[in-house]
């Protein structure tokens, strides 16, 4: 989903030939791939389960002080 993918990675829609085969041809270029590769691990990260914990936690402190 593009949601999730962010501009990490290239979206293809269901049963579209046409695009999977440009998505291909626009990861033989090595400074896209290299771009693209860079991207999804900065993006991964964001979905550590620590780092997704001590968020929760602070939101909820927030909310517990307020009441």
């Amino acid at each position: 989903n593009r949601e999730a993918l962010g501009s990490a990675g290239i979206l293809i829609p269901p049963n579209d030939a046409a695009a999977l085969r440009d998505a291909m041809l626009t990861l033989l270029d090595p400074k896209k791939r290299a771009s693209l590769s860079a991207k999804a691990l900065d993006r991964a990260q964001q979905f550590d389960l620590q780092l997704a914990h001590q968020r929760m936690g602070e939101i909820l402190r927030g909310h517990a002080r307020r009441g």
